[in-house]
């Protein structure tokens, strides 16, 4: 017995190394950024209870609120798309950091809604510029065969982050009050974008990068046809739609579900935060051996619909178990394992979809299906809990998601198609022999 559990150990620490293996000196330098960032990462995951219980507004004003950081959001992920395109993501990165993270300093003083739905999109937009140029660094830094595993790990930061931020967060908002927390995630960001700009310095115009299936450099660009548009690639675009759809249920986890945590459960923030440390604690101990092994083992669309089935799972469960506190935590799990399955694989394809010329322009639809569901989550949450109630709201997710998972699996047939046709093309044929006369 004894000799099992030893040697069960030794095979998980050695899945830990294999998984861990082979990834770039760039990706682990730009995991430590993204770790320093999220360590702050505090404001937005208690901005909802900030303005129901601090400021006294309603659910659904809140909900109005929060649409703003969605909408900047949006707008962050267009503009940083455009602009990583033209002056590349190194610029982009530092500066929406940097800028960012002032703005939070200016948020403390703002009290009436239109004031803060202003302020909160303004700093929104600036801070989510970072998101496709951050995309656009992980593919140019990783291969085919490291970069779902690199975005694991830049994820795995995020999450390792958020661990810390969230629980943090709830005891100082406690202890006191919230424009702490606003002076921290603005430092945060602050110090981020100093790292990364000591520790990245810009690529310089001979580094190799992919494009398609070739070896090019930079400057080979300019005399490269500009591949075709995020916009006309039609399969793209039924995937960003599905992925919105997908999203508008996950993203209650930063919305409505903290509300109904304190309201119906009568959780306080620090109970809050740790729930949500509790989330990111599973993200960084089980996805990147999971990871590892789902890649080698399954289609990449299987993955990403079992993973939406989790996220959703997780709404489902609420009205069904709400007299048992456990729920909560049964529902963390699902919503965290559904994260692990669903996120990398979702960014490995948008990834592979994209041209390297265009990388800037695909990540920053991608991110629109993200920056999308925040507009619209938090506004229909909020209004269909005070029209109606919590549970109906709970329902209509799972509604939601039935149908991101009908998409996906729609879309699993067109992947396996073209990436037949693909292999076709790329098999050698015969010369025909020619016949003697």
């Amino acid at each position: 017995m004894t000799r099992k559990i030893t040697s069960l150990i030794q095979n998980i620490i050695q899945l830990y190394i294999k998984s861990f293996s082979g990834l770039s000196r760039e990706i682990w330098l730009l995991t430590a950024v993204m770790f320093i960032n999220r360590c702050g990462t505090m404001v937005i995951v208690f901005l909802s209870i900030y303005l129901t219980s601090e400021k006294g507004y309603s659910v659904g004003e809140a909900g109005l609120v929060l649409s703003c950081f969605g909408a900047g959001s949006l707008a962050g992920s267009l503009i940083g798309g455009w602009l990583t395109d033209r002056i590349g993501y190194h610029s982009v990165m530092f500066w929406s950091f940097v800028l960012g993270g002032i703005g939070f300093f200016f948020l403390i003083p703002l009290e009436t809604i239109p004031q803060l739905s202003i302020g909160v999109f303004i700093v929104s937009t600036i801070n989510d510029c970072f998101r496709p140029a951050n995309l656009t660094a992980v593919g140019i830094y990783s291969t085919d065969e490291t970069r779902t595993r690199s975005l694991s790990l830049i994820r795995l930061a995020f999450n390792f982050g958020m661990s810390f931020g969230p629980a943090v967060g709830g005891l100082i908002a406690v202890q006191y009050g919230y424009s702490k927390l606003f002076m921290i995630d603005g430092c945060t960001c602050i110090l981020a974008g100093t790292a990364f700009y000591f520790l990245l310095p810009k690529k310089t115009p001979n580094t190799v990068v992919e494009l398609k299936d070739e070896k090019i450099l930079d400057t080979d660009f300019v005399n490269k046809p500009k591949s075709k548009s995020a916009y006309q690639d039609v399969f793209f675009l039924k995937y960003v739609f599905f992925i919105f759809l997908n999203m508008i249920v996950f993203m209650h986890l930063f919305t409505v579900l903290q509300v109904y945590q304190k309201e119906v459960f009568l959780l306080n923030e620090f109970e809050i935060g740790l729930l949500l440390g509790f989330n990111c604690l599973l993200i960084v101990i089980f996805e990147m051996p999971l990871v590892y092994v789902l890649e080698k083992k399954y289609p990449v669309f299987n993955i990403i619909i079992i993973g939406a089935f989790l996220i959703g799972f997780a709404f489902w469960i609420l009205p069904i178990l709400d007299f048992w506190n456990g729920v909560l935590i049964l529902s963390i799990v699902a919503i965290s394992f559904g994260e692990i399955i669903n996120f990398p694989f979702l960014n490995t394809v948008a990834l592979k979809r994209a041209p390297a010329d265009r990388r800037g322009e695909y990540m920053g639809l991608y991110g629109m299906s993200f920056s999308l569901a925040l507009i619209v989550a938090p506004t229909m949450g909020g209004y269909i809990v005070d029209w109606f109630s919590y549970n109906t709201l709970w329902f209509f997710l799972g509604g939601i998601n039935l149908v991101a998972m009908a998409g996906f699996w729609y879309l699993r047939k067109l992947y396996r198609e073209e990436n037949d046709q693909s292999k076709e093309m790329d098999e050698p044929h015969p010369k025909p022999e020619l016949e003697s006369v």
